[in-house]
Formats: structure tokens, sequence, C-alpha cells
């Protein structure tokens, strides 16, 4: 089967810092399965992400086996053997939610905010990020996403799209709505400044006449948001399972969120 599907790596043009690391790493899985390897841009072939169920912006598929989590070529090749998640346990903390000194418009500020992604490969990434961060300028926002501040410390950022221009299979692609791509933030205070980040996000939202807020998170996880918990406490109603995807220590459900403004 494998020998037939190969290793394939589904991906969200230069969404994700993480994109060329994870690309190598699909592709050395391929070279120790004497496989074929192939990639494919989603924002080209909405479609095939309708058909392949693809939620994240890379996603890695030996076979008909889907890993959307940014593991190493040995990490991978262990979650295929066993068909799924990888021992020890994901541990997430929840932590008191607080208030930012400031919050500034994400453009030119991206290096601010990658070390969030805890991802210290990226060599040429930002450059290609921050031009995909440039074709998704909100209009009336003017801004692809918000960064949080404490005085020069970035402590949390929000990134978004128009959600008509997300290739992933949404239950709905509202003409006037935002789609949050990811949220994050800084665990070094002990805080969590994300639940203030998604309410500026909709207040300013609001203002420029949007109509919806709308999410993909995880049940329990941060993965690819969440928990859902964090978004139905800021008056996220509407919600929708979509399914179970394979994190590197445990299955999680994700869902569909939406807030009304």
């Amino acid at each position: 089967m494998i020998e037939e599907q190969g290793v394939n790596f589904y991906f969200w043009g230069n969404k994700c810092l993480w994109k060329e690391w994870m690309a190598e790493q699909a592709r050395l899985v391929s070279e120790k399965l004497g496989a074929d390897f192939q990639q494919h841009d989603i924002a080209l072939q909405p479609e095939l992400a309708r058909r392949k169920r693809i939620f994240f912006p890379g996603t890695v598929e030996i076979g008909d086996f889907k890993i959307p989590y940014p593991g190493t070529a040995e990490e991978m090749l262990a979650s295929f053997k066993r068909r799924g998640p990888l021992g020890g346990e994901l541990k997430v903390r929840k932590l008191p939610a607080g208030i930012p000194q400031r919050i500034e418009k994400l453009k030119g500020k991206l290096k601010d905010a990658a070390p969030f992604c805890r991802e210290d490969r990226q060599r040429n990434s930002f450059r290609e990020k921050e031009k995909w961060l440039e074709k998704h300028i909100l209009p009336g926002l003017n801004t692809p996403g918000y960064i949080a501040y404490n005085a020069e410390e970035a402590v949390g950022a929000v990134e978004f799209v128009l959600e008509k221009d997300c290739p992933y299979p949404l239950p709905e692609k509202g003409e006037r709505s935002i789609f949050v791509t990811c949220i994050y933030g800084s665990s070094e205070e002990g805080v969590d400044y994300r639940g203030y980040l998604i309410d500026f996000l909709a207040q300013k939202a609001r203002e420029a006449r949007y109509q919806a807020l709308n999410v993909l998170a995880g049940e329990k996880t941060p993965y690819p948001n969440g928990p859902v918990e964090l978004f139905r406490a800021r008056g996220f109603e509407k919600e929708v399972f979509l399914e179970r995807i394979l994190l590197r220590n445990c299955w999680e459900n994700i869902s569909y969120l939406q807030r009304k403004l």
C-alpha cells in the first residue's frame, strides 16, 4: 500500500515556519521506506485538502496514515508502525488569564512571535513567512495578526485570514468571517494572554464590520489551538466536531468553533 501511495507532504504555502523542516523529515521517511515522495500545496488544491481532510498547515501522510505533528523522521516512522501516538504524556498547564501592557500589529514583528512556535531550525523561513503574511492582510484591519507585549517582551500572538481564503475543509466559509489560523503565547510568566487577544481581535473585527470569528481547536490540548474551553469562555457558541487527529503523545478531537460578532 505504501509503495502505491508513497509518502506525501501537504502544506499551506509558507504559512508554517516548520514547513521546510517537516518536508525534509517526510522526505527522509520516504527514503527509509523506499517509497515515492511528493509535496502538495493545499492553497492551490483545496479539493485535495477536502478529500484528504487536511486541517493543519503541515501534514505528512505515509500510505493512508496521516501525521500532522512536527516530528522527526524516526518519530513519524514509530507512530506509523504503532498506528498511533508515541509513549509518554503530553503535559498541558492551565494558566491564569492576564492582560498585556499593549497590543501591536504583527507586521514586521514576526521574529518576536516566532519563539512561541519553539522552532529553532527556521533557516530562511522568516522571509517566506513574512511574504505569506503580506498576502493575507485583512481589509479593514490592515494586518494579518496581532502581537501582545509586556514592556519589550512578546507574550502572545494571534494570526488570521479571511475565512474564504482558508483551504481547510471547514463546515462553512463566510464572506465576512475571520478564521484564526493560530493563537499562541509564552508560558514563561505563568500567565495566559490568549483570551485577551481573542477579545481584542473580536472588537477590531466588529468595528470593521466582520460578522464572525472562527477557529479550529483541540478538545483538551492547545493543538491546533485551544483547548476548546478557552473559546467557549470567550463567546464561541457554535461547535462542530471534525475528527480525531494524531499528536505526538495522544489522540485529540478537533472542532470548528464560531463566535458571532
